[in-house]
């Protein structure tokens, strides 16, 4: 996307940013509304300033402006935890899922359940409860399983809310 002089950060409120430097071997993802909260609104033409200061780059100073290799390029909308959400639970209920709630023990839950774990990235996986009921107990509880369990897709993320539904028939 080229910047239009005019525009500045508050322009764009949501959306990401690229920022990566050839001579630095660096590389990070930044949200418009967290380097505005930290820097201050700034106009999009003077962002490789913004990010070198967030870096404490000092190359950008001491070289001209065309020979710095820091680009930045605006990226697309960053999609809301409500948003995701929503998503989630729409694909839920189409599966006939509902939400489990946290005192829900393993040894409740017949060989006709299916149990899923759903991560505020929108990923739903299924768990293999028969698996977690050997491993953990048929009293070990859904609210105890959920520090232990992670989001396949990003490992960083913990299973927020777990649903069941019953295998058709």
């Amino acid at each position: 996307m080229a910047f239009d002089r005019d525009s500045y950060l508050s322009h764009f409120p949501g959306y990401y940013l690229t920022a990566s430097c050839a001579l630095c071997n660096r590389e990070a993802n930044y949200g418009t509304d967290d380097i505005r909260s930290k820097q201050g609104d700034c106009n999009l033409v003077g962002l490789k300033t913004t990010i070198a200061e967030l870096w404490g780059c000092k190359r950008l100073l001491n070289l001209n402006w065309d020979q710095c290799r820091l680009e930045v390029r605006m990226g697309g909308r960053i999609n809301k935890e409500e948003e995701i959400w929503m998503g989630v639970q729409a694909k839920l209920r189409r599966m006939g899922a509902w939400k489990a709630e946290w005192s829900v023990k393993l040894g409740d839950l017949a060989s006709y359940h299916q149990l899923y774990g759903a991560c505020r990235c929108g990923h739903i996986g299924y768990i293999q409860h028969k698996a977690l009921t050997a491993k953990y107990g048929a009293g070990a509880t859904l609210g105890d399983l959920k520090p232990k369990l992670q989001c396949k897709r990003n490992p960083e993320h913990e299973t927020l809310i777990f649903a069941i539904a019953q295998e058709k028939r």
